[in-house]
């Protein structure tokens, strides 16, 4: 699995956990920002060949070069805990 896979499945499951809430304490302002950071975050990964210089395959699917794609393993960072997640991807080396 690419970087790009995973961060687009893990953002695929943070969009069904929020379209899922259905608790009483959960305010449409904070609904909102989350839907809004969800979009945020599929557009940097649609740019990402653009902004970091990443050659595309023939599948279409961005390609990580070779001293790998910062922003992306940043965005991944989050994720960090998930079973699917590659220690590969730690950049920098985290505390």
């Amino acid at each position: 699995m690419s970087i790009v896979q995973f961060l687009k499945a893990r953002i695929a499951e943070d969009a069904t956990a929020n379209e899922d809430r259905d608790d009483g304490w959960w305010s449409e302002a904070l609904h909102d920002r989350q839907l809004a950071e969800i979009e945020a975050k599929r557009a940097l990964i649609d740019i990402a060949p653009e902004i970091r210089g990443l050659s595309g395959s023939e599948s279409g699917e961005a390609v990580i070069d070779e001293d790998g794609d910062e922003m992306l393993r940043i965005m991944a960072r989050v994720y960090r805990n998930h079973p699917d997640f590659n220690e590969d991807w730690l950049y920098p080396a985290l505390p």
